[in-house]
């Protein structure tokens, strides 16, 4: 579960984001209660991954039109700034509470792999979705400029034939077929085809209404899962408590620690390290 760049948000998508924290918390909590809700977490992780394919391709085309180049050293520095300082604070709190330091692997970006093989961590479970999401965003700098030259239509055949693909490939069962990438790649797939058909986002008063949700649902993501099944439990803390918990801490983790870090990452030299590589430059408009 990632997070939009600072200047790509809007209200109705930080309203939708608000939304599949809230559903997943419930799914969670409901788990914790002897209550499965089973379709409620697949639709609100599939729903985050599809924004993150559509957030990180508008902004790409955004800026693709605006300076003719894709600074991909940039990307990943403000990626890294907006998902990094957050989950350190969280990884680090389990890592003392529970004296062991190799919480600290959680933070892989294929952690989701080790969990495929059966190697979980009780506390960070939930951060295989955040190892997807550092996949996502070492791929896409190389992928989404290129299609971003194609036509429109060749750009969008791509995904939606590699989305029928992901439809009718058989799937393993077990760990593998839910925590494996090539088992989850349809979410950024069908964000990035949405993104690269350059379709907008309408106004809605009712999602607009809970953007304030959406500005702390990163550290929501982060802090449900750890405060409902490890730290209340170890302190004996009342399933609500744990869950009005997790809303403070997800506040003070957007006002302490993730709005200092984009800061940060806004003053950072946006200068490419390997030209090849981290730069994607263009003679003409974006499509």
């Amino acid at each position: 579960m990632g997070a939009p760049e600072p200047g790509a948000r809007t209200k109705s998508l930080d309203g939708l984001r608000g939304l599949a924290a809230l559903a997943i918390l419930v799914f969670h909590a409901g788990s914790a209660a002897g209550v499965t809700i089973w379709p409620l977490s697949w639709v609100a992780l599939t729903g985050f991954f599809i924004l993150s394919g559509y957030l990180v391709t508008t902004m790409m085309r955004s800026e693709l039109a605006r300076t003719g180049r894709i600074d991909a050293f940039g990307f990943l520095i403000r990626r890294t700034a907006r998902l990094l300082p957050a989950m350190l604070v969280v990884v680090s709190a389990v890592a003392v509470l529970g004296r062991d330091p190799s919480a600290f692997a959680t933070m892989s970006p294929f952690w989701n792999l080790v969990e495929a093989k059966g190697v979980v961590s009780p506390a960070l479970t939930h951060l295989w979705t955040l190892a997807l999401e550092w996949q996502f965003y070492l791929v896409a700098p190389l992928v989404i400029p290129i299609l971003l030259r194609w036509p429109r239509g060749a750009a969008i055949g791509l995904p939606v034939a590699l989305l029928v693909y992901v439809a009718l490939r058989p799937q393993p069962h077990g760990l593998e077929g839910y925590y494996g990438t090539p088992w989850r790649v349809e979410g950024f797939v069908i964000g990035i085809a949405l993104g690269l058909a350059g379709l907008g986002v309408r106004s809605s008063r009712g999602l607009e209404a809970i953007e304030p949700l959406g500005r702390i649902s990163y550290g929501l993501y982060l802090w449900h899962y750890p405060l409902i099944f490890f730290i209340g439990p170890l302190f004996g803390l009342p399933l609500p408590v744990s869950i009005a918990a997790a809303f403070v801490a997800a506040a003070a983790s957007w006002r302490y620690v993730e709005q200092p870090a984009i800061r940060w990452s806004r003053t950072v030299r946006k200068q490419p390290l390997i030209p090849v590589l981290v730069a994607v430059r263009t003679d003409g408009e974006a499509p």
